[in-house]
């Protein structure tokens, strides 16, 4: 009886944790309404199960000064079976201009994003495709602007990333 409620048991475990490992399109617009706080965002990613990577504060703005905290870049990574994947939040506290990425080696997740956007009835505003391998969709709503994008890193490899933006 024991071995048996141990099986249940790993087996509902490992169930929760497949369905868990990667954010759904709801997780990234609560990241995005988080990101006002930058604090609030790391522990929601911490809580997600991912890693810090990066953080700094972006200092590139004709505005910024010296000790400037209002606009900032965090990456955050997660150890997936067959996939290097980073979510990144950018923060222009000042302007109230928020982003959240997925960069993913998983040609499936730009799969998920179509199929969310599509069940949206949503269509790209723009596309591009530069014949080296770079191409994407733009989309946009009255609250969100949203891209699909795919490259190849330095070694070939290809890389999907989605972005979504909140005005």
């Amino acid at each position: 009886m024991l071995k048996h409620s141990l099986v249940l048991i790993v087996f509902l475990f490992s169930i929760s944790t497949l369905n868990a490992q990667y954010l759904g399109f709801d997780d990234f617009i609560k990241l995005l309404d988080l990101a006002e706080e930058r604090v609030e965002a790391e522990k929601f990613l911490k809580l997600n199960g991912f890693a810090p990577y990066n953080f700094e504060y972006l200092t590139d703005s004709e505005d910024y000064e010296e000790g400037d905290t209002t606009s900032y870049l965090i990456d955050y990574y997660k150890k997936l079976p067959g996939d290097e994947y980073f979510v990144r939040v950018l923060g222009y506290t000042n302007d109230d201009m928020y982003t959240v990425m997925e960069f993913s080696s998983d040609e499936d997740r730009s799969f998920y994003f179509v199929d969310i956007l599509s069940q949206a009835g949503l269509e790209p505003v723009d596309e591009w495709d530069d014949g080296d391998g770079n191409e994407g969709f733009k989309f946009e709503t009255k609250k969100y602007m949203m891209t699909l994008e795919k490259s190849p890193d330095d070694d070939g490899a290809m890389r999907y990333q989605f972005s979504i933006s909140k005005y």
